[in-house]
């Protein structure tokens, strides 16, 4: 097995986004993995498992430890009375897996055919498509605990599977890399067609039969409608989850929002279809900011096209979410994993950023008395509206999660600056002055990045949701 060194990760990804690994390598077999986990230990750096790269957003600054792309192969039946066990190697592409089980008339995975990836993925974000998870047939997963450099199996119970969730994305199983998955499926089964897709398309006159060819091709052909190609774009599927609430806050929902829907999922909370919230309550269908957007078929699903970074996919992602949440009162969360992004603050980052916050305002007056930073930042918004006082413009804001901006210049005329924490990293920041001018900008936190807040490393122009944010009280004139 070869370790190489700063290898671009772009084309190793279905966003198309990502800077280079720092180291690495490819792995064929359980020796390769050993030697793999031998080498990061040895390098003191992080190691990173890569299937078919269809469910990751990767950094623009890359991965700083050794990725491992897995390319294990193998699948071994093991036929027992009214059922089949399957062992399929992780580098196995998982669409490939579902049509040989479907072509053995093996019933359970037909719904989840077309799902990019591996097999070895799919227990990592309990893939589900079509009213079916994957977990609901997976028996056991063999692993590699990279701590304890050893294998095991563990059995389904043991995963702690959930929707679009597993011990594989917690902090406890990061360390364990999945080498094969045992699948049980039975020779006798029953369609699943609950799904209104399917449904529809079974339930029209002259519709085939639902026998197991026929649902694979059914939701082949759903799928085609629906998602974009890969040949003509970058995605990484569904970027969102749906929200899973309470039962009060959906009867509260559906009073506020006629006709929105939602679907019972156990322990009395309801399943929200987040793509109808993004096309009818908030006309985000095809919405695009340069060459990321959301796909005019499928709200849910983000796209890129030509040249474009992770970062200003994780802004777009980010202003979707706002807008979601400043209407709905919903926290959404990312199906996708984010790899190699900066870290949050931890608790003595934080700890520290609140005591300089006492003295941070007098050590700038102190500096600008000396004419640095005697300039307003870039990027006007426009004027508050007439009409509208400084005072209701900051009610405005606290009730959408803004607070005081306290480590930041304050800029020439300024009478107000409020922010907005994204993800713990990164902010929105909004300026009033004294003339009526509204300013505004996205940018990294002080607490999770001083020098790149300093240095204004990132610094970008959300304007569009700036003037949602402010509708009412803005004039753009």
């Amino acid at each position: 097995m070869t370790i190489d060194e700063n290898v671009p990760l772009k084309s190793l990804n279905t966003l198309k986004v990502g800077g280079e690994a720092r180291y690495f390598c490819v792995v064929k077999n359980l020796e390769d993995i050993k030697e793999a986990a031998v080498f990061g230990k040895r390098a003191g750096v992080p190691i990173l498992v890569l299937g078919g790269g269809s469910n990751v957003l990767i950094s623009d600054q890359g991965f700083s430890g050794l990725v491992v792309k897995m390319a294990m192969r193998g699948m071994k039946f093991d036929e027992k009375k009214g059922h089949t066990n399957i062992d399929v190697a992780a580098g196995e592409n998982w669409d490939n897996f579902v049509e040989e089980v479907v072509s053995e008339k093996l019933w359970g995975l037909e719904n989840l055919s077309g799902i990019p990836g591996t097999v070895g993925a799919s227990p990592v974000q309990n893939i589900g498509a079509y009213g079916t998870e994957v977990s609901s047939f997976l028996d056991s997963v063999e692993i590699f605990d990279l701590k304890e450099s050893k294998e095991r199996r563990l059995e389904s119970e043991e995963c702690q599977f959930g929707y679009r969730d597993s011990l594989f994305k917690k902090p406890d199983g990061k360390h364990l890399v999945i080498t094969s998955v045992r699948f049980k499926l039975p020779k006798d089964g029953k369609p699943s067609l609950s799904y209104k897709d399917l449904d529809k398309f079974f339930g029209q006159r002259g519709a085939p039969k639902p026998i197991l060819k026929n649902i694979r091709e059914a939701v082949l052909k759903i799928r085609a409608e629906k998602f974009p190609s890969l040949d003509k774009f970058g995605t990484a599927g569904s970027f969102f989850k749906n929200p899973v609430i309470s039962e009060k806050l959906f009867e509260k929902l559906k009073e506020q929002f006629p006709g929105i829907p939602g679907f019972p999922s156990g322990d009395g909370s309801f399943k929200l279809s987040l793509a109808w919230i993004l096309d009818n309550l908030l006309n985000l269908k095809g919405k695009r900011m340069g060459n990321v957007g959301l796909y005019e078929k499928q709200p849910l699903v983000l796209v890129t096209d030509g040249d474009v970074t992770s970062h200003e996919v994780s802004v777009f992602a980010d202003k979707i979410a706002t807008e979601v949440k400043d209407k709905t009162g919903i926290d959404i969360e990312r199906e996708v994993q984010s790899i190699g992004e900066d870290n949050p603050p931890s608790r003595y980052q934080t700890l520290f950023w609140t005591s300089v916050y006492h003295f941070w305002p007098k050590l700038t007056a102190f500096v600008q008395a000396f004419g640095i930073h005697k300039f307003r930042q870039k990027y006007i918004i426009g004027f508050l509206k007439k009409g509208k006082t400084p005072e209701e413009f900051t009610k405005h804001l606290k009730n959408k999660g803004y607070s005081k901006a306290y480590m930041a210049w304050k800029d020439l005329g300024e009478v107000l600056s409020l922010r907005k924490i994204i993800r713990k990293n990164f902010q929105y920041h909004i300026r009033l002055f004294e003339d009526g001018e509204i300013r505004g900008h996205y940018e990294y936190t002080a607490e999770a990045n001083p020098l790149g807040h300093f240095y204004e490393v990132v610094f970008t122009d959300p304007k569009d949701y700036f003037e949602h944010l402010l509708h009412g009280y803005l004039d753009k004139s």
